[in-house]
């Protein structure tokens, strides 16, 4: 699995802001994603300099001066026991993203407070500063974001 993280930064604000979360089975398809995205990026605004994804290089970038967009891509490890009984093979999740606004909102905030407040601001070896986390139930989906020093948001509202 592959994971695809869609960053914006504002010539206002100096902080990030997470655009989309996706995954991917192949790194091929993750590496495609990010190039139809950017190039939405860019017929969309005035582009000065930009930087495709390739299979060795899972990064894109592009800029007009004004906004910074950035996707990264990383391996993502998912361990399943589900298996298919009729044709045994393993069930895996498709897509993770966050489309709600509301829910978008909220990780923003999270991301805002830790990356202020946070003593822990130190990033893991694929660059990431905070981990985001789907967790299958009998009742559905359990999503959230959790920071370095612990502080875990999940997206119904409960803090833990």
């Amino acid at each position: 699995m592959y994971g695809l993280v869609l960053f914006i930064t504002s010539a206002e604000s100096e902080e990030p802001e997470i655009q989309m979360i996706d995954l991917y089975h192949s790194l091929e398809a993750a590496v495609s994603r990010a190039n139809d995205l950017l190039e939405k990026f860019i017929n969309e605004n005035d582009v000065n300099d930009s930087e495709r994804a390739t299979v060795q290089k899972p990064f894109a970038a592009a800029s007009n001066g004004d906004v910074v967009w950035r996707a990264y891509i990383h391996r993502v490890m998912l361990q399943t026991s589900y298996v298919d009984e009729e044709q045994g093979e393993p069930i895996r999740p498709i897509t993770f993203a966050i489309t709600d606004q509301e829910d978008l909102q909220k990780v923003r905030a999270f991301q805002r407070e830790h990356l202020r407040t946070c003593r822990k601001r130190f990033p893991d070896c694929t660059g990431a500063l905070f981990t985001y986390y789907a967790i299958p139930t009998g009742l559905g989906t359990l999503y959230g974001i959790e920071c370095p020093c612990g502080a875990r948001l999940s997206l119904d509202g409960a803090m833990a």
